[in-house]
């Protein structure tokens, strides 16, 4: 019982220690920038790495068309649908296949694991009709394999999976507790990410906007003409933050003839106060 208690605690203890690194891998690639691809890019080597594995990837989900495709590849990770290199066939590099290929939610492991977020631990993948094997290429054939949910508030974000353990041996069970732990990680990272996205996208949005309401604030008329008999007043309230209204009061003949102007561009926001400059 003591040598199992030792061994248990060592276990925590590497999958606690591989936590911290990769939270300090990936705070180092978020300062460095905030891109998604290369936040990913650090977490899926660092996982490969903690997991021995020989390769990597990460699916990430399209929720609207429940399909997942890689976002991310580390060595030579095989694709997920049987295949045989053809000499006819001009794009046979596994690596080429893998980021074509289109995972609905359901299919195959890939698709298993995103749609009843669970993860899996294949370590005979060779004799398991759930992993797709290359009928002719050692390269890309699949020995053991691991595929986790990368999920956050009981919502799957991708799906993390390696292939084919170094030196021969297959994944276990505590290959698989990292896995899971890692990609929980992995998941919040994809998270906050996007939402740094989110709000400098908002952001940009919002500078757009306040430029283009002085754009359009210039485009009406600072004073209106003097005419006698007549009190003239003038004010605009766009319906939306930027609108195409406009209106001006303009002499058509000099003490004559008085021209009034309002205009309702067609289409809102920024486009109607480019037509209306157009038309100024």
């Amino acid at each position: 019982r003591a040598v199992a208690w030792k061994r248990d605690n060592e276990k925590i203890r590497k999958q606690r220690e591989a936590a911290v690194n990769l939270l300090n891998r990936i705070g180092l690639s978020i300062n460095e920038s905030l891109e998604l691809g290369d936040a990913l890019e650090a977490i899926a080597a660092y996982i490969v790495e903690s997991t021995q594995a020989e390769a990597g990837a990460v699916f990430l989900l399209d929720p609207g068309a429940r399909e997942l495709h890689a976002r991310t590849v580390v060595g030579p990770f095989p694709p997920m649908r049987p295949t045989s290199r053809r000499k006819e066939d001009p794009e046979t590099e596994a690596a080429d296949r893998v980021w074509r290929e289109t995972i609905a939610v359901g299919e195959g492991v890939i698709g298993f694991v995103a749609e009843h977020g669970e993860a899996v631990l294949i370590s005979d993948a060779w004799n398991d009709p759930r992993v797709p094997q290359a009928v002719d290429d050692r390269d890309t054939r699949i020995y053991s394999m691991i595929a986790a949910p990368m999920s956050i508030r009981q919502r799957t974000v991708g799906v993390f999976a390696v292939v084919n353990k170094l030196r021969g041996s297959a994944f276990d069970e505590s290959d698989l507790a990292l896995l899971e732990q890692l990609s929980l990680q992995a998941a919040l990272t994809v998270d906050i990410v996007r939402l740094y996205a989110r709000q400098a996208e908002q952001s940009r949005i919002e500078e757009e906007l306040k430029l283009a309401r002085e754009f359009q604030r210039m485009l009406l008329p600072r004073e209106l003409p003097e005419a006698d008999g007549l009190d003239l007043a003038g004010f605009s309230e766009p319906a939306l933050e930027v609108g195409g209204d406009y209106y001006d009061v303009f002499w058509v003949k000099p003490g004559e003839a008085l021209g009034v102007a309002v205009v309702d561009a067609s289409g809102k926001g920024i486009r109607g106060a480019l037509v209306v400059a157009l038309l100024r």
